[in-house]
Order: structure tokens, then C-alpha cells, then sequence
């Protein structure tokens, strides 16, 4: 059975991209957000141990893979799914709780899948859905926003996840909801809008949930901010 990017390179007469090739931009959202939980999350060892391990597990899963079933690029995001096979490698890495790591992991990988969602409905309605073009993309909106998502929901996503404990255990609950159903909202929307039409509105959609998603995110810490700030007026 044909990848959807494989389908779209015949169509066009292009020459389909190799199966290594096609696991490019799964793997660079990979990297972005294993970087992003190093960052924010405290390390049981050292730095250089944590990567080898890593590094070590990525190896496997992907050989696992290869042997059982070749990967092809197909566009709708479900290889970003597996990327939750790393919690427990992570868990065992990590200094914390299942909960704050799968609600951190959630938020992660929802802007990455923005990323991914938005590199390539760009390539399929204006560059007749180039796998290339899709990467290349995906490759500059991470450059363009890496630096502004870490400064300004990263470094707030690390004071809250070091505050967490100023959360009610509802509030726990909550928040972590929250960031699954934004991931999830953004896995479908992207498969119900590849169905779609070649309308630009489509961009216009993921580019409004993704500012929405950020924006929760910003209240979230200007709410802890005031929580410290009653807590220490009744002190």
C-alpha cells in the first residue's frame, strides 16, 4: 500500500522519497521534544548517561520497526502516537511523577504536532503535498518558533511543573486533561482537514488552535504566579 506522499510523488511524476528519508520529519519532532523534557525536567543521572540510554532505546525501537514494518511517510500524524512508548524510558530518567510527565509530554508534543500539522497542509495546498517541500517546512518553522516557545511557554511550563505541588489534586487532574485533549484535538483536526478542500482557511484553523493552546498555557502560570503570592500574604 502506497504512503499518502508516495501517491502524491507518482501523481505528480516525482520519484517517491526512500523509506529512511520518510521518517525525517517523525524523527526530527522526536528530537525537539526529548531536548524539550532534558530542559525542563531534573535528570536522575548525568547528562551523558541520560542521552546514551536514549540513544540506545531510539536505536532499538527503530530496528524493531524496520524489521516489522517499514516506515512510510503517510502524512496524518499517527506515527506521533508513538512517540508515548518513551514514558517509561523517561519515567526511569526523570525525576517525576507518571502525571506531570505524560501532562509535560502532551504539551510538548502538541506544539510539535502544530508544527508538523502545519508543514504539511502548507506542502499539500500549495506544492501538491511534496514530501521534500513538507520538510524543508517543517524544518524552518522550528528554527522560526523554537526559540520563542521556549522562551515564553517552556520557561513557564518549568516554574509550573516546579510549583506543582501548589495544585489542588483536582487541579492535577485537570490540567493534565487539558493538555491530552489539546494534542489529541490537534491529531484529529489534522486527519479531518487533510479530507478537506485545498482552502488556506485550513492553515488559518491550526495557526488559531495553536495560539489558543499557548495562550492556556500562559494563564496556567499566571495563575501559580498568583497562588505564590496569596500564599505568601498569609504567611
Amino acid at each position: 500500500m502506497l504512503s499518502y506522499s508516495s501517491k502524491n510523488a507518482l501523481a505528480g511524476g516525482q520519484r517517491p522519497a526512500m523509506p529512511f528519508i520518510q521518517t525525517l520529519p517523525v524523527l526530527e519532532v522526536l528530537i525537539i521534544n526529548l531536548i524539550s523534557t532534558d530542559i525542563c525536567l531534573r535528570r536522575r543521572y548525568s547528562r551523558k548517561r541520560t542521552i546514551l540510554v536514549l540513544v540506545a532505546f531510539s536505536a532499538l525501537v527503530t530496528i524493531s520497526v524496520m524489521l516489522l514494518a517499514p516506515p512510510s511517510f503517510q502524512g496524518d500524524g499517527t506515527n506521533m502516537v508513538f512517540g508515548f512508548i518513551y514514558l517509561p524510558v523517561l519515567y526511569l530518567l526523570y525525576n517525576t511523577s507518571p502525571l506531570v510527565l505524560f501532562t509535560f509530554m502532551s504539551s510538548c508534543w502538541s506544539y510539535s504536532m502544530g508544527i508538523f500539522s502545519l508543514s504539511f497542509l502548507c506542502s499539500e495546498i500549495w506544492f501538491a503535498g511534496s514530501f521534500t517541500v513538507s520538510l524543508f517546512i517543517e524544518t524552518l518553522l522550528f528554527m522560526v518558533s523554537i526559540l520563542p516557545f521556549y522562551r515564553l511557554i517552556i520557561s513557564k511550563y518549568i516554574f509550573v511543573v516546579n510549583n506543582h505541588q501548589y495544585f489542588e489534586r483536582d487541579w492535577k487532574k485537570y490540567i493534565f486533561l487539558n493538555n491530552v485533549l489539546q494534542f489529541l484535538t490537534l491529531l484529529v483536526m489534522h486527519n479531518v482537514l487533510l479530507a478537506g478542500d485545498g482552502s488556506p482557511m485550513r492553515v488559518c484553523l491550526v495557526l488559531f488552535l495553536l495560539a489558543s493552546m499557548f495562550a492556556s498555557n500562559i494563564t496556567l502560570y499566571d495563575v501559580i504566579i498568583d497562588l505564590l503570592r496569596i500564599r505568601t500574604l498569609e504567611k
